[in-house]
């Protein structure tokens, strides 16, 4: 699969105690404290901001406490994986709809999560690269074609197999896509050949997809009880 960048304009994760905590905090609306060493954490709602072209809502998701930062979420430190953070996602909520690591599937979504939700950290969105069969795809298994947009620094697609794949070293099946927003990446998406763990999240809540598809499919029932 040919990639091109287009711009807006180490060690195996693990899902512990802490991990299942956050996630029950998460969907109750609380954070709940750590260690009783930890330093105490307030109970805060957390914000989701509407996107007006595509009608969802998106959530950045912060894990841990690494200096400072404006991440609405903080927890003992308990960095995960793409998969972590993708399971992580799916148990969250939102007006009934459930939530997925978020589709950055155009420019202007990529820029809205960065000037709406300003990630200041690595931070898992939901894209994957499969090493068996060479293909890009969404956190819900969609694909992505010919044209599809990305933005990944050019560095992420070498070195290469002889058939022209990029290497996935230690990575396995395949590798989590991230936002660097610091070091030579930024402020490009970037993979790793190496297992990365890293403690911030873009949540997408597809409200808008979700209705338009039922729209159509109320649409469709009414076409076929008319031709009946």
């Amino acid at each position: 699969m040919q990639i091109h960048a287009h711009g807006p304009g180490s060690r195996r994760g693990r899902i512990g105690t802490p991990f299942f905590a956050l996630a029950l905090a998460l969907v109750a609306g609380l954070v709940v404290a750590g260690p009783a060493d930890a330093k105490k954490m307030k109970s805060r709602a957390f914000e989701k901001v509407l996107f007006e072209q595509n009608g969802n809502y998106y959530e950045l998701i912060e894990l841990g406490r690494q200096g400072i930062s404006t991440a609405p979420i903080y927890f003992d430190d308990d960095r995960i994986t793409w998969l972590d953070a993708a399971n992580l996602a799916q148990r969250l909520q939102f007006k009934g709809v459930r939530g997925r690591l978020a589709k950055v599937d155009s420019p202007e979504l990529d820029s809205f999560i960065r000037t709406a939700l300003r990630p200041d950290k690595a931070t898992w969105i939901g894209i994957r690269y499969f090493c068996p069969t060479g293909q890009l795809a969404y956190s819900d298994g969609q694909v992505l074609g010919p044209g599809a947009y990305t933005y990944f620094h050019p560095s992420d697609w070498g070195p290469r197999l002889p058939d022209g794949r990029p290497m996935c070293g230690s990575q396995g099946s395949f590798m989590g896509t991230y936002m660097a927003m610091g070091g030579f990446k930024a402020p490009f998406w970037a993979m790793n050949r190496a297992p990365k763990l890293f403690h911030a999240l873009v949540v997408e809540y597809p409200v808008g997809e979700i209705a338009r598809r039922q729209a159509a499919d109320a649409g469709n029932d009414g076409e076929a009880k008319a031709q009946n």
